[in-house]
């Protein structure tokens, strides 16, 4: 027969091909090792059977364990493209706290899906909601994509503290560094990371019945437009506040200089002050030392000489005596 199974190398290629009819009177001309020579270098090389092998049993094996398990957090965007083929959007492949640090620094939004079985909402969810060309667009831009499978614990404990109780939900967060200026609730999670939910979008309906993906797209697009309005206007008020931070400063220095330069001036001022007085000053102490002191001076100068040299005196002898006493006996 001419046909083999879906994966698994012909063993007898060569040989197959030339029944096959149109090389047969090569192969018999030539041999059947240099036609299967030729046939190999003009075909792409099989995959070895043993690597085939262990693929299929790599892949069994995580199928098992994400069914079991759960689907982890950095097997998403694998588990997606397996699925639902191109295009595929870029997943966080990291827990949920790295995933917020990473938006924060980013200054973008967290788009978060919490997933938990394969149903009618979930092909819903990534068919027409996250391989829609406008919302990847905004993944581009605004958004960092992460998903969680509620089987999961951290999933779980973030969809608790999110207040989800049906499944699949796309919440779209804003991170934000803390909780003291916040305006609306947050979420910490782990200890130290913090977000805002925004909007839920939970696709299960309680009817049985689905979400209507427009709508769900018109949420994405809005919460977008409206992220980026408030980015801008914060940005726009910190240029402003850095202007009026450099124009006090300009003023502060100017000021400082002026202060600064009318105090050199004063004390100029008060040194050329000095210099116009020291003559005036010179002349009065000459002219006084000319004119003759007056009998009454005369009498208090030689008063005061007097009792200078009678404290003095007394200083000297109190001295002498001091001196003249013989020093205590040691005991």
């Amino acid at each position: 027969t001419s046909s083999a199974v879906e994966g698994q190398p012909l063993l007898n290629g060569g040989l197959a091909a030339g029944l096959a009819g149109e090389n047969f009177l090569s192969v018999a001309r030539n041999g059947y090792a240099g036609y299967a020579d030729r046939t190999a270098a003009n075909s792409p090389a099989a995959e070895p059977q043993e690597k085939t092998f262990l693929g299929a049993i790599s892949k069994a094996w995580t199928t098992a364990s994400q069914a079991l398990l759960g689907v982890a957090s950095e097997d998403f965007q694998q588990w997606f493209q397996d699925r639902y083929g191109p295009p595929t959007p870029r997943f966080c492949k990291v827990p949920f706290g790295d995933a917020v640090q990473e938006a924060l620094g980013e200054r973008k939004l967290l788009m978060a899906w919490f997933h938990q079985e394969e149903n009618t909402a979930t092909q819903k969810l990534c068919r027409e909601v996250l391989q829609n060309e406008q919302v990847l667009t905004n993944l581009q831009e605004d958004f960092l994509l992460w998903a969680g499978d509620t089987s999961r614990f951290e999933p779980s404990q973030v969809a608790r503290l999110l207040g989800l109780q049906q499944f699949p939900s796309l919440v779209l967060l804003q991170p934000v560094a803390n909780d003291f200026h916040a305006n609306i609730p947050c979420v910490e999670w782990p200890l130290g990371t913090f977000c805002a939910p925004l909007h839920s979008c939970q696709f299960a309906v309680g009817d049985g019945s689905t979400l209507d993906s427009d709508m769900v797209i018109a949420t994405i697009q809005m919460t977008a437009q409206d992220y980026r309005e408030e980015v801008r206007n914060v940005q726009e008020e910190l240029q402003r506040r850095d202007v009026q931070l450099a124009e006090d400063r300009r003023l502060r220095e100017q000021q400082d200089r002026e202060y600064e330069e009318a105090l050199l001036a004063d004390q100029l001022a008060a040194i050329r002050r000095a210099e116009d007085s020291s003559p005036a000053a010179n002349e009065a102490a000459n002219t006084s030392a000319e004119v003759p002191a007056s009998p009454e001076a005369e009498k208090e100068k030689e008063a005061a000489a007097a009792k200078e040299a009678e404290e003095e005196s007394q200083r000297q002898q109190r001295k002498n005596e001091i001196l003249g006493e013989p020093e205590p006996a040691a005991s």
